[in-house]
């Protein structure tokens, strides 16, 4: 089972990654846009960069949850069946 977690956590990981690096960015919205601020007309974003950012978002979601179960099913090694460590 943490095999699996594993994989859906490295998969997850490349795909923020990917996500991230084909964004284009806004040189103007500044940082408050990179925190989901900046939502104005002027700013909107095309249908490549709307499914990208929605991509990125459930992939990071994926991520962080696999990484919790992980870390979950390693803190308690005789619930889930052993760990990586054995």
């Amino acid at each position: 089972m943490i095999i699996f977690f594993t994989v859906i956590a490295a998969l997850a990981g490349i795909s923020v990654i990917a996500c991230m690096c084909l964004q284009t960015g806004n040189p103007d919205a500044g940082f408050s846009a990179a925190m989901g601020g900046g939502g104005d007309s002027s700013s909107h974003k095309g249908g490549a960069d709307e499914l990208l950012s929605r991509i990125l978002k459930i992939s990071a979601v994926v991520w962080i949850l696999s990484c919790l179960f992980i870390a979950i099913m390693e803190a308690h090694p005789s619930t889930f069946g052993g760990g990586l460590g054995g």
